[in-house]
């Protein structure tokens, strides 16, 4: 805990299911919001979904070939992207895209999480 990197990397794990959970929460209401109709934002989240177990298997295999970091800035890039979109989203061709940067968020966390830790910091202090 007395590591920079440690803090970084818990702020870092910490924002994506931070605001994830808050769109899939209002998800319906958000996609209405921007002339979306409901069955579609529910449509968008079974996607999403499928997308999210793609992204952990091919996170998996790039948290054994780049460093963390650049991992965890990937991670809350397509987090900052998704959040952008769920803005601007109006036209329905940006919904897979949202789709795909909400999965890249959601997918990669548990990955990140069971891979960078133990490998950081040890098992011993998990």
């Amino acid at each position: 805990m007395g590591t920079p990197i440690f803090w970084i990397f818990t702020v870092g794990r910490v924002l994506g299911p931070t605001f994830g959970t808050g769109l899939i929460l209002h998800q319906v209401s958000l996609f209405e919001s921007l002339g979306h109709e409901g069955s579609l934002a529910t449509a968008t989240f079974s996607q999403f979904t499928l997308m999210s177990a793609g992204v952990a298997i091919v996170f998996g295999w790039l948290m054994d070939r780049f460093r963390p970091g650049l991992l965890l800035m990937l991670q809350l890039t397509a987090l900052a992207s998704t959040m952008f979109l769920a803005t601007v989203m109006s036209n329905a061709a940006l919904v897979p895209v949202y789709a795909i940067m909400f999965a890249m968020v959601m997918g990669s966390g548990g990955v990140f999480d069971g891979t960078v830790w133990p490998n950081l910091f040890g098992r011993q202090h998990q």
